[in-house]
């Protein structure tokens, strides 16, 4: 029986982790990032609204005891995560607003939002991680559907 616990992260602290590689968002097994502008303007209006959107999954992964940290890796979620990342970094626009756009709160807000995520008591190399990543995303042939209609 895997081990997982449901946490609650804000945005801030999923970007900072990304940003300082203690949580790799392109693990060897993470297909290409595929999303197109408009999806990112969705998924980001999504969190803009403070609507819910599924959580995330994150193998904890293993110390290393030379860097005295650890380093997680997003099982799924990579679009997700892309997508804010780049519009944190003024990369596009939502309703004609950069993120660099949005007032002090609007921001504040946005960094705060609260989003799901579960974590798998999981090496990043186990085996089980790559199994996990495929049975959420067997639907990538719809996936695919969707891209040639963008």
């Amino acid at each position: 029986m895997l081990d997982y616990r449901v946490r609650s992260w804000s945005l801030l602290n999923l970007v900072n982790d990304i940003r300082e590689r203690r949580l790799v968002p392109d693990a060897y097994f993470q297909r290409d990032l595929v999303w197109r502008e408009i999806h990112k303007k969705d998924f980001i209006e999504t969190i803009l609204l403070g609507l819910p959107f599924p959580q995330l999954f994150i193998s904890k992964g293993k110390v290393d005891l030379v860097e005295m940290k650890t380093v997680s890796c997003i099982v799924d979620g990579q679009q997700r995560t892309n997508a804010i990342i780049e519009f944190i970094d003024n990369r596009f626009s939502v309703s004609d607003k950069f993120f660099r756009d949005l007032d002090d709160i609007e921001r504040t807000n946005f960094l705060k939002y609260e989003i799901a995520v579960i974590e798998l008591d999981l090496e990043n190399d186990d085996p089980q991680v790559q199994e996990i990543f495929q049975r959420i995303n067997r639907t990538a042939n719809s996936l695919r559907g969707i891209e040639k209609q963008a």
